[in-house]
């Protein structure tokens, strides 16, 4: 028998635990520093950690409420014991540190949320919260799970081992089993089935958590080059098509030879100049250069030649 709540809390625990030595990690510049690559690296390792709990108590038949009660004690006190001592020798438990970060995230909510995403994310906030106050006070009725996935925990409990046992639904032994280890593990800390549907509500939320840095990450990989925007890319869309010489002199120490060829020279100076933008601007489109051929020989008609003032030629 196990007390309801008491052994969750302690794969709760643990999950805090991977969290929080992410989190040090991330301080410490040693991966990224966003707190969503913590959330998902935390995932990666408590699943890992539970995959050899799993495992190895299946290895010595010991598949069963106190082998699992005292494994993930021992667990969540040696992985928090570790992220509150890193954080406490980097002085980030003291009052100023997080009266800090209350005040970070404060100031990055007021100024850098619009209106519109701040309603997305309350509506978000209040969806997530119903559909798992939904999988917390409703067990599991669906097909699947009353078929092959709750029956494989129930063999799994009753042997005390994930070996595979005799069964005439054979998707019970060929369905990927990691899902069903987590449900294991609820089944047999908590006492009941009341809190499988949580495994796929947390699934959900963390789905959310990774999506929101990945579109974040794509954003900044595909800025605007549209000219006028406004904003830095419409500068840089300007650089690119100004003239490479637009800071250099159009007439530098040039001999008497070479400025009788000064004409000549500009106009082949214009027509490369257009070339080069009519080239860009296809890249823009998506590479289609033969669109434009149009308008570059009408750029080359028609680019007026720079007027030199007399004997320029001959300054040196």
């Amino acid at each position: 028998m196990s007390i309801p709540f008491v052994g969750v809390s302690l794969l709760l625990l643990a999950w805090a635990g991977c969290f929080g030595l992410c989190r040090e990690l991330a301080a410490r510049k040693q991966i990224h520093p966003d707190w969503r690559v913590s959330w998902l690296l935390a995932c990666v390792g408590w699943g890992a950690l539970l995959t050899f709990v799993v495992e190895l108590s299946s290895a010595c038949k010991r598949l069963n409420a106190p082998t699992l009660t005292a494994t993930w004690g021992v667990g969540s006190v040696i992985l928090c014991g570790a992220a509150v001592w890193l954080a406490w020798r980097r002085g980030a438990l003291s009052r100023a540190a997080w009266e800090g970060w209350r005040q970070r995230i404060d100031l990055d909510w007021r100024q850098n949320w619009l209106v519109d995403a701040k309603l997305m994310v309350m509506v978000s906030a209040m969806l997530i919260l119903a559909l798992g106050f939904i999988a917390f006070s409703t067990p599991t009725t669906n097909w699947d799970s009353l078929t092959y996935h709750l029956p494989r925990v129930m063999h799994w409990i009753q042997q005390q081992s994930v070996e595979h046992y005799p069964t005439g639904n054979t998707r019970q032994l060929e369905f990927a089993p990691w899902s069903a280890f987590v449900v294991t593990n609820l089944h047999l800390l908590h006492g009941t089935d009341r809190l499988d549907n949580l495994v796929q509500w947390f699934a959900m939320l963390s789905c959310v958590m990774v999506t929101s840095f990945i579109a974040e990450q794509l954003l900044a990989l595909t800025p605007s080059l549209s000219p006028g925007d406004g904003g830095e890319n419409s500068a840089d869309f300007e650089a690119h098509c100004a003239p490479e010489s637009a800071s250099a002199p159009l007439t530098p120490s040039l001999s008497p030879s070479e400025g009788e060829r000064v004409p000549e020279l500009s106009a082949a100076l214009a027509k490369a100049e257009g070339r080069e933008r009519v080239r860009f601007m296809g890249r823009l489109s998506g590479g289609r250069e033969g669109r434009f051929r149009g308008e570059l020989r009408e750029m080359n008609r028609g680019v007026p030649f720079p007027e030199f003032p007399p004997g320029a030629g001959s300054q040196r």
